[in-house]
């Protein structure tokens, strides 16, 4: 790499002394370099419109690149930041108000009246600060930016953004706009750092360390990719970054280790219940709770690179004791030990009296019975202790002490948000059959042989909830009607968790994917009602929402909307046929090669050809419209420019043309076809 050169791009960003774009060739490390250098990541167009847009890459635009790079693979999708946006804002704002309620006693609906009531500015910032946030599935880190963004901006809203000596912010507005933190003076001009100017080193100082305080000790994240994690982590730093600050010696003041706070690990998997007792294991252990979480904070302002390890090495002794103490009074350790005890006795008995034949059957038959079961046992606890399927748990019983109280129970995360990945279990079940048996054992919603894997997600975040927490997940709102919905369908009809359902429909939120999605809350504060409303991604409305009662539902699938459309679906149900009781369908059309079969048209007669990337003629009656799923819109008739050459008889079963029919009848697509022989037969 070091000794390779590269020749410069044609369209390249690196200019020349005179402005002009650069040729010839150049190091490979250095065109890396000098790549990187030529673009602003810490900027954007808002702050000086008259800047080269082009070069400018803020965080939102690297986390989407991060996406991309990581791929589909592990049903993640990049969240659109009006997405984002509006989930943490509607949630977290209630979170707080909460959180408020709990500590002070107050009731307010709106930050208004919460404004109106907060006397003490530092004891305000203090029940904020304790609000713990977790994304599960945390991907780019994009919804922890979101969040860390609204903290702050509500902070501001409540006039009680401090600086380090506790004074206020009060002349400094601070709102979040496309997913970005601004910061205007009074005057309504963007912030704008400058060491040199005492009120600017203020202002910059109390935003990198209200960045640095949510981080470390409001916002939590899990990814089963450790790539994901990775990224996340930079995400987080870049956020701090855009605040840094010179100290008085002159250097930039140092980065603190967030890494601690996103772990890798899958989610859904654990081998310890959130219930599961640890007061012996603190006695054993002979540390508490606060001992534990002492060493994490230390952890993450560590003085150097040895105090860093001194702390990882430490975190993870206590790590290794939890597990290691649990897992001996793990009940199946428990009930193993009781079943030996029972074989050993029926084994070593002493016998007053001979046996009938009909006891000592019995008692054989006793014994294989004990054997089998001891043999389970002892291949479950074995497989819990180093199988491959707890290879990457997550043990969330103790990974994050800032959600154990001191005695070490769990009392749960204020907001669970975020975007579960979207797999199905025959997806699943083509690489890890072992995880689909785990989560159809340990889990209610996927009880069912047909599952996708957002459905436990689910089920995993409301019991990672404390008692007033909130779930907000943007996932498919096929659940509400599916047959693999069923079993949540029934857990939310028994428990009413169900708090919001904003429906985008038929529309699409994500670019890459058809997927029905919906901004979908939950809580574990049961209501007999939850709030629905239909909207669109290209036209985002969130008033009018409608009240359902969980009475009028059942397990069957539920038909929301409003009520002139229900009646028009009803009446339609009523004198129709559903195309599954005709045929099964699982894919559209297939062909051998979509990039000759499939063409644009361009006009009668005239058709374009991605394979050949050029115009071609083929008569129009072989050519059939193309609707693909992005095409379909309920109540639209689909309008498409996209044709499929289809040379097969319609009659009957269909059957594919003759060659001489297809030569004397469509001699046009016939030659357009006979110029891709050579892909069509390889």
């Amino acid at each position: 790499m070091r000794e390779r050169t590269l020749p410069i791009f044609a369209g390249t960003v690196l200019k020349d002394n005179q402005g002009n774009k650069r040729v010839g060739e150049l190091n490979a490390l250095a065109y890396l370099f000098e790549f990187l250098d030529a673009y602003k990541f810490d900027r954007d167009e808002l702050e000086n419109p008259q800047e080269d847009s082009e070069k400018l890459i803020n965080a939102l635009v690297l986390g989407l690149i991060f996406e991309k790079i990581n791929g589909y693979k592990d049903g993640s999708f990049y969240t659109p930041s009006f997405i984002t946006m509006y989930m943490c804002r509607e949630t977290i704002r209630r979170a707080i108000m909460q959180k408020f309620s709990e500590v002070k006693g107050w009731n307010c609906q709106t930050l208004d009246n919460l404004y109106e009531r907060i006397e003490d500015k530092k004891e305000a910032n203090v029940i904020i600060n304790s609000l713990k946030i977790c994304d599960p599935a945390v991907g780019s880190g994009h919804f922890l930016v979101s969040a860390l963004n609204e903290i702050i901006a509500i902070k501001s809203e409540l006039r009680v953004l401090l600086d380090s000596s506790g004074k206020s912010l009060k002349d400094y507005r601070v709102e979040v706009r496309n997913d970005k933190l601004l910061v205007y003076d009074d005057e309504g001009s963007l912030f704008a750092y400058h060491p040199n100017n005492k009120e600017k080193q203020r202002v910059q100082q109390a935003l990198f360390h209200e960045k640095q305080t949510i981080i470390e000790g409001c916002l939590f994240g899990v990814d089963i990719n450790p790539n994901s994690v990775t990224i996340c982590h930079l995400r987080l730093w870049i956020e701090l970054l855009k605040n840094a600050y010179y100290r008085e010696d002159g250097n930039l003041e140092t980065l603190p280790n967030i890494d601690i706070n996103i772990k890798c690990g899958n989610s859904l998997i654990s081998r310890f219940g959130l219930d599961v007792d640890v007061k012996q294991v603190l006695q054993k252990q002979k540390f508490s709770i606060e001992e534990y979480r002492n060493a994490v904070q230390t952890y993450r302002n560590a003085e150097n690179k040895e105090q860093k390890r001194e702390m990882e090495t430490l975190i993870a002794k206590i790590k290794a004791g939890f597990s290691a103490n649990l897992l001996i009074g793990d009940p199946k350790k428990v009930k193993l030990r009781q079943l030996q005890g029972e074989l050993y006795n029926l084994e070593n008995q002493g016998l007053l009296f001979e046996e009938t034949k009909t006891e000592q059957k019995a008692r054989e038959k006793k014994v294989t019975k004990l054997n089998n079961e001891i043999d389970k046992l002892t291949a479950e606890i074995a497989d819990i202790e180093g199988g491959r399927l707890y290879n990457n748990a997550l043990e969330w019983r103790f990974e994050f002490p800032e959600v154990l109280n001191d005695d070490g129970d769990f009392v749960g995360f204020d907001v669970v948000i975020g975007n579960p990945p979207y797999i199905s279990i025959q997806d699943l079940k083509k690489s890890n059959s072992l995880v689909c048996d785990y989560y159809s054992k340990n889990y209610q919603t996927a009880k069912k042989g047909n599952f996708d894997i957002y459905l436990p997600f689910v089920e995993k975040s409301l019991s990672l909830l404390n008692s007033h927490g909130i779930v907000d997940f943007i996932m498919p709102s096929l659940w509400i009607y599916n047959e693999y919905g069923k079993p949540l369908r029934s857990l939310m009809i028994k428990s009413h968790y169900l708090l919001r359902f904003l429906d985008f429909g038929s529309t699409q939120v994500f670019i890459d994917a058809t997927i029905y999605t919906a901004c979908q809350q939950f809580s574990k504060r049961p209501r007999p009602f939850f709030r629905y409303l239909k909207t669109e991604a290209d036209n985002f409305e969130t008033e009018g929402f409608s009240e359902i009662y969980f009475s009028s539902l059942n397990e069957n699938n539920w038909s929301l909307g409003k009520e002139h459309i229900l009646l028009i679906k009803e009446k339609l149900e009523l004198n129709s046929k559903p195309l599954g009781e005709i045929a099964q369908i699982f894919v559209g059309i297939q062909t051998s090669a979509d990039n000759i079969y499939h063409l644009h048209k361009i006009s009668q007669g005239i058709y374009f050809s991605k394979i050949l990337d050029k115009e071609v003629e083929i008569e129009d009656s072989i050519m059939k419209p193309l609707i693909s799923g992005t095409d379909a819109k309920r109540y639209k008739i689909p309008n498409t420019n996209k044709y499929l050459l289809h040379p097969y008889e319609a009659s009957g079963n269909f059957a594919l043309f003759d060659i001489n029919l297809l030569k004397n009848n469509y001699p046009k697509a016939f030659r357009y076809l006979k110029d891709n022989e050579a892909i069509l037969r390889s």
